[in-house]
């Protein structure tokens, strides 16, 4: 399954909003967007909301743009 991600870095509260369907999703994490740090909190934080190992979650596109695909296997 893919899944399209608007990461917005640096909240101050991390929440998930989804637009329309569970497939673009719209992620605010509290990890800067430095040194991988957000995207690596992305993957757990849709690691937990799939309820999948974060080991089955790839980043296909997007590693320095806020508009993110990501590959998940169930």
């Amino acid at each position: 399954m893919y899944v399209k991600v608007r990461a917005l870095p640096g909240a101050k509260k991390e929440r998930i909003i989804e637009m329309g369907d569970r497939r673009e999703l719209t992620i605010h994490v509290r990890e800067p967007a430095q040194q991988n740090m957000a995207n690596r909190r992305i993957i757990q934080i849709l690691a937990e909301h799939f309820s999948v190992p974060s080991r089955s979650i790839q980043m296909l596109s997007g590693f320095r743009s806020p508009n993110k695909i990501f590959s998940i296997d169930p």
